[in-house]
């Protein structure tokens, strides 16, 4: 093969994945502890060396591991010392990374749009293309102390969907673009869903004279969203949440909502092109009244909501096909409570949890996930996020990125990062140094 003849790098990274099957996701740079040990293991399918041995060998740098060479060990045993010390390894870095957020390490809260973006709940977020997507319910400007009259939020653009793309060169400042209408007919009284595929950005909302769910689409050679369509069978009093998911070489949008006649969830996704004709209903106990969370985490999805009639928030894990991985919800946490519904991210194999407070505080509360107790912390105050609404939360880079709608009258949209103690980013095995320089 010819190397300098191909030319895209797009093309490279298929070229490579469908020989080593390594994901893109780990070939464009994510960290490979967001890996399994044996999936890593597994990219060694196919690969030829002159010792048997060596095969297990190849894979130090995959699993950050250092292990004796001892050839003539056997390739059987030398997989089995490898996979060994690579779970050690592996349960000692979840276990470092199920640390609380530090807020304090990145800039205070700040608008997330200066001088634009009002809007009556938190937006939806997700990362992109090196830098973050925006897309909220309300409109640009300033709506004045009293704000529209019932009834004709349409003539003020406070049902229009906004968006922006935002670039980021540290993890640390985001520096926002052109503000525009999401697409014309894109309009809804409840707060928006966004997330990324490879190669096109997905918008989810509720509309605003029925319950059906809605969806467009934005290719990253287009600058104009596709024309809002239903999503097969999808009907809510809310907007859905939206969670992308890569896993084996394949990735989809997976969309959740709660029923818009009864209090059950229900699951669907979306492969880039089709949406599933068949929606998924989780299991009975998992029902609310409030939009609920979503995440994944390798081939899991976690699920977070609060309880019907009750404050109190549960979780739960499910497969890829939305079936229940656990026999029954977990509580989240100790102050684990809110009249609204959680948001979830992963952060190298860590999910975190976030929610404004219950009752009459404007707190916001954070809580992570420990891979090794399989329980969420004690949730923590996010200092200087108040909030009456239910506030965001995504991965940017090796940070977490919490927005939320301020409690200001004009209800601007602010935003702070936040990093695990003492890390900087780039400490973890990467594949992506070497895709950069292809």
């Amino acid at each position: 093969m010819d190397w300098s003849q191909i030319g895209s790098k797009r093309d490279k990274e298929e070229i490579i994945r469908s020989i080593t099957g390594i994901p893109l996701a780990a070939l464009r740079g994510d960290s490979l502890v967001r890996f399994g040990v044996l999936e890593r293991v597994a990219w060694m399918q196919g690969r030829q060396t002159l010792r048997p041995e060596d095969q297990a060998y190849s894979l130090f740098g995959i699993l950050d591991v250092t292990l004796p060479v001892i050839y003539g060990e056997s390739k059987q045993r030398a997989m089995a010392r490898l996979i060994e010390e690579a779970r050690q390894v592996d349960r000692q870095h979840q276990r470092t990374q199920a640390r609380s957020l530090d807020w304090r390490t990145g800039p205070g809260p700040e608008r997330l749009v200066p001088h634009r973006a009002i809007s009556e709940a938190a937006p939806a977020l997700t990362e992109s293309q090196g830098g973050l997507v925006a897309v909220w319910r309300g409109k640009d400007e300033p709506l004045g102390f009293f704000g529209p009259v019932p009834g004709t939020e349409h003539l003020f653009g406070s049902l229009n969907l906004w968006w922006t793309r935002m670039s980021s060169n540290d993890n640390v400042h985001l520096t926002p673009g052109d503000v525009g209408v999401l697409h014309k007919d894109a309009l809804s009284r409840e707060r928006p869903a966004v997330a990324a595929l490879a190669h096109q950005l997905v918008a989810a909302w509720k509309g605003v004279d029925d319950n059906t769910l809605y969806f467009s689409t934005l290719s990253n050679n287009s600058s104009e969203w596709t024309k809002p369509r239903p999503i097969p069978k999808a009907w809510s009093t809310a907007s859905p949440v939206l969670a992308r998911w890569e896993w084996g070489g394949f990735s989809r949008v997976y969309a959740l909502w709660r029923g818009a006649v009864n209090s059950n969830v229900y699951l669907s996704w979306y492969d880039g092109e089709n949406w599933q004709m068949e929606v998924k209903q989780l299991d009975d106990f998992i029902q609310t009244d409030t939009s609920p969370g979503l995440t994944c985490r390798r081939n899991e999805l976690f699920v977070a909501w609060k309880a019907v009639s009750t404050n109190k928030l549960y979780w739960m894990r499910l497969d890829s096909e939305g079936t229940a991985l656990l026999v029954e919800p977990h509580e989240m946490c100790w102050h684990g409570e809110s009249s609204l519904g959680p948001a979830l991210a992963e952060l190298d194999g860590t999910i975190y949890a976030t929610y404004k407070a219950n009752h009459e505080s404007t707190d916001t509360w954070l809580a992570a996930w420990s891979v090794e107790s399989e329980r969420f912390s004690p949730a923590e105050i996010v200092p200087d996020s108040n909030t009456e609404a239910a506030p965001s939360l995504v991965r940017m880079g090796n940070s977490l990125l919490l927005a939320w709608r301020g409690t200001d009258y004009e209800k601007t949209m602010w935003w702070r990062v936040g990093r695990r103690p003492g890390h900087a980013g780039g400490t973890v095995p990467s594949i992506g140094g070497f895709m950069s320089r292809l």
